[in-house]
């Protein structure tokens, strides 16, 4: 599916190229507005591409980890573990793992993609305009953004620690 969108998207792009190339108004600006949202638009859809991919190779990794350990864990952690424990901690585990952790990182990708399309637009207004206002803005969110995201990262470790 994401390919199929991904191929519509570039081949709408090239038709508005060509239309750009041979048309003698002075319209310019339109293409140029069309083909910055439609390459904004290509740029979604590889990141949610990128997202997918991404959760199902970690996700895959994470359950062979723990198979694994599982079965290399020596005998005597076998028997001195009743194996309902060992069946329960296991599915809990797993729970956590397609539950939460699909969610947070999903979260993640997603304010990483918000993050860098704000950063884009407000480069994109820089140049435009050549103000230097935005670049102070943007150096002043950056600072924001990373205080908030130290806290939030040392804050959920506590948390962490806590639930376990």
């Amino acid at each position: 599916m994401f390919v199929i969108l991904l191929a519509f998207v570039t081949t709408l792009t090239q038709i508005i190229l060509n239309y750009w190339a041979l048309s003698t108004d002075n319209r310019a600006a339109i293409y140029f507005i069309l083909q910055m949202g439609l390459n904004g638009m290509k740029g979604v859809i590889t990141l949610g591409l990128a997202k997918v991919l991404m959760d199902s190779r970690l996700f895959q990794s994470i359950h062979d980890d723990m198979v694994l350990s599982l079965m290399f864990s020596p005998l005597s952690y076998f028997e001195k573990t009743p194996s309902e424990k060992i069946i329960n901690r296991l599915s809990s585990d797993l729970n956590i793992n397609d539950k939460i952790i699909t969610t947070e990182f999903g979260f993640m990708l997603t304010n990483l993609q918000l993050f860098l399309s704000a950063l884009i637009s407000i480069m994109f207004v820089y140049f435009l305009f050549g103000t230097y206002f935005y670049m102070l803005f943007l150096w002043v969110v950056i600072a924001i953004a990373l205080y908030f995201l130290s806290y939030y990262f040392s804050l959920s470790i506590v948390v962490n620690k806590l639930d376990s």
